[in-house]
């Protein structure tokens, strides 16, 4: 649901009406600007971090987790693992801005980590 107005037509008045205005309201808390280049929407995630809501960084590091998870494949392609390689290390410095509202949450983006470095080490990368 954090991707709904990055990733479609869908409206922030959309989404208030349909699950409430708090969501709503954390969806575009945690959308990106699409209009700007990858490195400048990269840039302010990380630059940005610290300053999101208490609810918007828990919503960033089960992101992270997820999408780093995702990167981690077996047998990964050339392409794979420098894809994984950069957005684990690109995460890490986002969610430094995050870090502290949920220790579990911290412990498994930090799980997630070691895992892709893990299989960085065993691919070559």
């Amino acid at each position: 649901l954090h991707d709904t107005i990055e990733d479609t037509e869908t409206t922030r008045e959309e989404l208030a009406t349909k699950f409430s205005g708090r969501v709503a309201d954390l969806v575009v808390e945690c959308t990106d600007d699409m209009s700007l280049p990858k490195a400048e929407r990269r840039q302010r995630q990380i630059e940005d971090a610290p300053h999101k809501s208490s609810a918007a960084k828990l919503i960033k590091i089960a992101d992270k987790i997820s999408n780093t998870g995702a990167r981690i494949v077996p047998h990964p392609s050339k392409d794979e693992r420098d894809d994984l390689a950069d957005y684990a290390a690109w995460a890490e410095k986002v969610i430094a801005g995050c870090r502290g509202i949920n220790p579990q949450l911290d412990r498994i983006f930090d799980d997630t980590i070691v895992r892709a470095q893990a299989a960085l080490a065993e691919t070559g990368g």
